[in-house]
């Protein structure tokens, strides 16, 4: 039989692929110059080669030019007037009301004029464009989708935090509370893929989360997680990674009670978050700071245990540095270059607010199975608001350790056209 991964790998590349172009740009001229439309998942080559009048663009040169940007359906993103003789473009972008025009010597300097102005001056505009577009397409790195970087932080804090499952979801004195045992400590990974697909945009979504905790007492403990994803969006990559500290305050459920009794757990969670996301593809990054509380109760009734949770975490921008890494390659776009050095403060001020509940059924301490439905909602303006997210798996507990496999869907609550994503699911965690 092959192995899972062979499987996996299989499944993903059965996916199907995105049919649309995930940024078009087209531009139209004066004096019978033929109207021209690329498309493509870099949204900075294509303005690039549009305002320099090269490439699919080459017929405009010495024309009189009109480019409008697409973004990921966004129509009229950005719009900019460029003159015959390349040296002056007007430049509007949607949703901030900015209109700016330029001059340069040519269309090489025209190009520089407008980049150092979104990389200085105007950093702030571009900040808020970028928010303007996670709250309108549902491709954000930073925000505004189920797998960007505040919702993949927030969900996981929840998972952990909130609903105790088969692998101490819940922290160490949960995993004593399952297995009957007195274990003050825990440590666990957890790896996800599948595929997702935003308002027509498909593509593969990867994820990863190394967390552990340890107890301090019976009512007080320390958890960390460090969490990296990765997105591919019809030719687009993006990246999202945080980091998690949590305290756990048990206020039921503070020893293990004997599987043949049953038993009720309370916890408390406070969290700190610190992450960050990008995409040289679609322009977007930022980092931020996260903080917020989980609870979580479970109830168990011989061999089934019944859990409910809520949790909330608030996110807020903060400056965002990032660097040239290869001074050969001219990376440099129309509204952001990566040059040397350069800093942006991220647009963000959002929470994630989350409910849900799960069962489990252990008949012994050897084998579980435990299904379970949470619903997430963004509770400022996004381009995906809510969203549920039904889990299903089955696990096997040795003396020390826990491996689960299972199930994860993500569904727009509005309309599952507009985001709909499955994800299987591994992890492996190891208790001392």
């Amino acid at each position: 039989m092959p192995p899972p991964a062979v499987l996996l790998a299989a499944a993903l590349a059965a996916c199907p692929a995105s049919g649309r172009e995930l940024f078009v740009v087209g531009a139209t001229g004066a004096g019978g110059t033929p109207a021209v439309q690329r498309g493509g998942s870099d949204a900075f080559d294509l303005l690039d080669d549009a305002l320099q009048a090269r490439g699919g663009f080459g017929g405009f040169d010495g024309t009189q030019q009109r480019i409008r940007l697409d973004y990921a359906g966004v129509a009229d993103a950005a719009v900019v007037d460029v003159s015959a003789d390349g040296r002056t473009a007007t430049v509007r972008l949607r949703g901030v009301g900015f209109e700016r025009t330029f001059r340069g010597d040519d269309r090489d300097d025209l190009t520089d004029e407008i980049e150092d102005f979104f990389e200085e001056e105007g950093s702030d505009v571009y900040a808020r464009y970028l928010r303007y577009l996670r709250e309108q397409a549902a491709i954000g790195s930073v925000d505004g989708n189920p797998d960007a970087a505040t919702a993949l932080l927030a969900t996981g804090s929840f998972s952990r935090h909130a609903l105790p499952g088969p692998e101490a979801l819940g922290g160490a004195r949960s995993l004593s509370f399952q297995l009957d045992e007195n274990r003050i400590g825990w440590v666990r990974y957890t790896g996800t893929g599948g595929y997702a697909d935003s308002d027509g945009f498909g593509g593969v979504r990867l994820a990863g989360t190394l967390d552990g905790g340890i107890d301090f007492s019976e009512w007080v403990g320390l958890t960390g997680a460090y969490t990296f994803g990765y997105r591919e969006v019809a030719g687009a990559d993006l990246w999202q990674s945080g980091i998690e500290l949590g305290l756990p305050v048990t206020l039921l459920g503070h020893r293990p009670a004997p599987l043949s009794e049953n038993a009720l757990s309370l916890r408390l969670t406070p969290v700190l978050q610190f992450g960050g996301a990008g995409s040289r593809d679609t322009g977007d990054l930022g980092s931020f700071v996260g903080y917020g509380l989980n609870a979580g109760g479970g109830l168990r009734i011989g061999d089934l245990t019944f859990s409910v949770g809520a949790g909330i975490v608030g996110y807020s921008g903060l400056e965002q540095t990032f660097y040239d890494h290869d001074d050969d390659e001219d990376n440099s776009g129309p509204f952001l270059s990566e040059v040397d050095r350069d800093t942006l403060d991220t647009d963000l001020s959002q929470a994630v607010a989350s409910l849900g509940g799960g069962v489990l059924w252990r008949p012994g301490t050897r084998f579980a199975l435990d299904a379970g439905l949470a619903y997430h909602r963004f509770l400022d303006d996004a381009a995906v608001q809510g969203w549920w997210a039904p889990t299903a798996g089955v696990s096997l507990t040795g003396e020390r350790t826990t491996l689960r496999l299972g199930y994860e869907g993500s569904f727009a609550d509005e309309s599952r056209d507009l985001y709909e994503g499955h994800a299987l699911e591994a992890s492996f965690t190891y208790s001392f």
